[in-house]
């Protein structure tokens, strides 16, 4: 954690926040974190803001929590955004609406909400329309996005040049 909290605390002293997502995944268990269950995740997550806030004084990190459950949940008071990751088949025009519902349905919390990674991008006319508030979404990296292969770069161009959608 220390050497994470060197090069945090660049970004901190250049006053750059930082979307912090530890122990991604947590129900997950593909991960070291998640293999004995979403609470070893909570309770590591609990474990490194305790320490990143109160003893680093890392006050630029914007804590995310990133699983669809309420098991290991480490609660609103160490979460800034709460989000999950999805990855639907290849090319699906969705808003990820069910997935949205279901996450705050799930961790009954009033944090903004992040579609913290995807394989596809979400569709921009779904989102006019149902106006999923989404707080960002990021698509995942090599053939989600350097390809066609989930994504068409129509899609994508017509996302970003959406109404609905905020970029720089």
């Amino acid at each position: 954690m220390d050497v994470i909290a060197d090069v945090l605390k660049d970004f901190y002293e250049a006053r750059i926040p930082v979307l912090w997502r530890p122990f991604h995944e947590a129900e997950g268990e593909w991960f070291w974190w998640g293999r004995r269950g979403t609470e070893v995740a909570g309770r590591l997550y609990k474990l490194m803001f305790d320490y990143y806030v109160n003893e680093k004084h890392l006050d630029n990190l914007l804590w995310v929590w990133n699983a669809p459950s309420v098991k290991g949940y480490p609660g609103d008071e160490y979460t800034d955004v709460i989000s999950r990751d999805v990855y639907v088949e290849a090319h699906k025009k969705t808003d990820y609406a069910a997935e949205y519902d279901e996450l705050r349905r799930l961790l009954k919390s009033d944090k903004v909400a992040a579609l913290a990674e995807c394989g596809v991008v979400p569709d921009s006319d779904m989102l006019e329309i149902s106006r999923v508030p989404w707080a960002y979404y990021m698509t995942w990296s090599r053939e989600f996005c350097r390809t066609e292969d989930y994504n068409y770069d129509a899609d994508v161009k017509k996302m970003y040049d959406s109404a609905y959608s905020v970029t720089l």
